[in-house]
């Protein structure tokens, strides 16, 4: 009999940075207040790793954006990237 094949999920997106309220000082400076990183999937992720089993990465686009080919290709292959191992 073979083994349950665990359902490995790669989740990329549905994340943002969103910049704070604008103050506007002044036409010559404008200025952000408040930098926040939101993972808008995140009940969706939870969901995806209440299954049973189940090995979920969810990171932001622009990570996968900057990995090399290689590291690329390792991810899809079920491995995590060798630069996330050092």
């Amino acid at each position: 009999m073979s083994s349950p094949v665990t359902p490995r999920i790669w989740h990329v997106g549905n994340w943002c940075i969103q910049l704070g309220q604008t103050y506007v000082e002044s036409p010559f400076k404008s200025e952000k207040k408040d930098v926040e990183v939101l993972n808008y999937a995140q009940p969706f992720v939870d969901a995806l790793r209440a299954i049973p089993g189940a090995e979920v990465i969810s990171q932001p686009s622009w990570e996968m954006y900057h990995m090399s080919p290689d590291a690329f290709d390792e991810r899809l292959n079920g491995r995590p990237p060798s630069s996330l191992l050092m």
